[in-house]
C-alpha cells in the first residue's frame, strides 16, 4: 500500500500546479497540527512519506518529486557495537537536530520487514509499519497547512477505488 500511496500522491496537482507527496513532519507543531487534523476526520493511522528500505535503521522522506525534505535522512536508529572486551554498547549516530516522533520502542523492525511509517491520531506517535500495512489514510500534502484526506481505509478493501485511482494514475 505503501508504494501505491506514495505514486498516488505525487500524481496529484494543487491550483498552484505543486506536485502531491505523503505527510512529511518537521516540527512538533507541525505534528501536533497533523495530529489534531486526524482525531477532527476520525482517523487512527496516516501514512507519512517516510521508510528505511534502502539502508535498515537510516529513515528519510520521499524521494519523489514536490517533497521540500525529498531523500533527507532525518532519523538513524542507533546501533549496537560491540568493543575489543566484547560488551555491548550503543553507537552514537547524530541525527542533526532533525525533529521525529517515534513512539518509545519505535521504530523496532519488529516482522523484520516494517519499512514504511505511519502516524498515529491517538499520541501522534509514529510506528514503523510494513509497507502492505492497510489501516492507514492516505493524506496527500502539497506543501502547505491545508491537508486533505484522499482515502480511507475500511474493514474490506474497495477494489473499485484502487482500481480507479490506478486508472489514474
Amino acid at each position: 500500500m505503501y508504494v501505491f500511496a506514495e505514486k498516488f500522491s505525487i500524481s496529484r496537482r494543487n491550483n498552484q500546479n505543486e506536485t502531491g507527496y505523503l505527510l512529511t513532519i518537521t516540527s512538533q507543531q507541525e505534528n501536533e497540527f497533523v495530529k489534531k487534523f486526524l482525531e477532527e476526520n476520525q482517523v487512527d493511522f496516516a501514512w507519512l512519506g517516510a521508510h528505511d528500505s534502502d539502508t535498515e535503521g537510516e529513515w528519510k522522506w520521499n524521494g519523489e518529486l514536490g517533497s521540500p525534505d525529498a531523500n533527507k535522512v532525518f532519523f538513524r536508529k542507533p546501533k549496537l557495537a560491540t568493543s575489543e572486551e566484547h560488551t555491548t554498547q550503543l553507537e552514537f549516530i547524530s541525527n542533526n537536530g532533525l525533529f521525529s516522533n517515534w513512539r518509545p520502542t519505535e521504530p523496532n523492525d519488529a516482522d523484520a520487514d516494517e519499512d514504511c511509517a505511519v502516524i498515529s491520531s491517538k499520541d501522534g506517535g509514529w510506528n514503523d509499519v510494513r509497507c502492505g500495512y492497510v489501516d492507514a489514510a492516505l493524506i496527500v500534502e502539497f506543501g502547505s497547512t491545508e491537508l486533505k484526506i484522499i482515502s480511507q481505509p475500511t474493514q474490506q478493501t474497495d477494489p473499485s477505488f484502487e482500481k480507479k485511482a490506478h486508472e489514474e494514475l
